[in-house]
């Protein structure tokens, strides 16, 4: 009788796990979607802000100053010899300096006539 009883109560009691466990496996789904949704809207936003002399790093690493932007495509200058690689906007990964951040913290510099 005692065996019969303790199944019974543990019948109820088994149907309410997977049920927790479901709901714990959605919300984490929902969490995780927001949160991958929010960072690609990050990066959207950041490349639709890209600049003119601003300097970025690609997806395979390569780093350079932007010198030609269109709608899906950039052109960056990689090195002091001037060699231009063009890109699509997908392929950039990050923007390290800004083209108005670069101008602000270079000093003025001016020539006396004498």
């Amino acid at each position: 009788m005692n065996t019969y009883t303790l199944t019974a109560a543990g019948t109820g009691g088994s149907m309410l796990m997977p049920i927790i466990m479901i709901g714990v496996m959605v919300l984490m789904f929902v969490w995780m979607s927001r949160s991958q949704k929010k960072k690609d809207r990050a990066d959207a936003e950041m490349r639709n802000n890209l600049a003119i002399g601003d300097e970025i790093i690609t997806i395979g690493g390569i780093m350079g100053k932007v010198v030609n932007k269109r709608e899906d495509t950039v052109v960056i200058e990689t090195s002091s010899d001037r060699t231009k690689i063009k890109f699509h906007v997908t392929a950039i990964r990050s923007v390290e300096k800004k083209a108005s951040e670069s101008a602000e913290s270079k000093p003025a510099t001016f020539k006396v006539k004498k």
